[in-house]
């Protein structure tokens, strides 16, 4: 019997271990490729620019927000809500709502506070020269590559006449990421 077990040769173990370690991080390596190319396109694919971010407080029943989102990635983009100072606000709602209009290009202007709005009808305002129709949003929004959308947000929640002259948060949340940035409220 202990002739049998004499006859067989085998690795030795530092050097099974080695072929292990080396198999084992090649591919961990594959892996990580592999993971960085399909995070790299995704991202590359939906980028969005935000401009012109205010937000006015006149009362506890009267404040708007206000932004321009360009969409300069290679794709279209559904936009499903727009977030100030951490709530989301309803596309229609009573008392809070969104109105918006697109263009072909980019806008490169400053909103400016608007006391009324019609919720039920359209709103034309004159922004550097040319007169935009903005609408109630009723349901997501698609905005394709090349094209800007300029938003109103009448009367956003969780604002308080503390809030003025102080940095809130202003979100875009599409399908694949979240779009953030700052601003000062401002007292009408």
């Amino acid at each position: 019997m202990m002739k049998l077990f004499r006859n067989k040769k085998a690795l030795s173990t530092v050097v099974a271990t080695l072929i292990l370690l080396v198999v084992s991080v090649l591919l961990a390596g594959v892996g990580s490729y592999f993971a960085i190319n399909v995070t790299g396109t995704r991202i590359q694919q939906e980028k969005l620019y935000l401009s012109s971010v205010s937000v006015w407080y006149e009362n506890i029943n009267s404040s708007l927000g206000s932004i321009i989102v360009t969409n300069t990635g290679a794709t279209d983009v559904i936009l499903s809500k727009v977030t100030i100072k951490g709530r989301d606000s309803t596309w229609n709602g009573t008392s809070t709502y969104v109105l918006y209009t697109k263009k072909e290009g980019i806008i490169s202007a400053d909103l400016e506070y608007v006391s009324n709005f019609n919720q039920t009808g359209t709103n034309a305002l004159d922004i550097d020269g040319t007169t935009y129709n903005f609408t109630v949003v009723s349901e997501n929004l698609i905005l394709q590559s090349g094209w800007t959308m300029l938003f109103f947000i009448v009367n956003p929640g969780n604002l308080i006449v503390y809030d003025v002259g102080t940095p809130i948060r202003v979100m875009i949340v599409t399908g694949q990421a979240l779009y953030a940035t700052e601003t000062v409220v401002k007292a009408v």
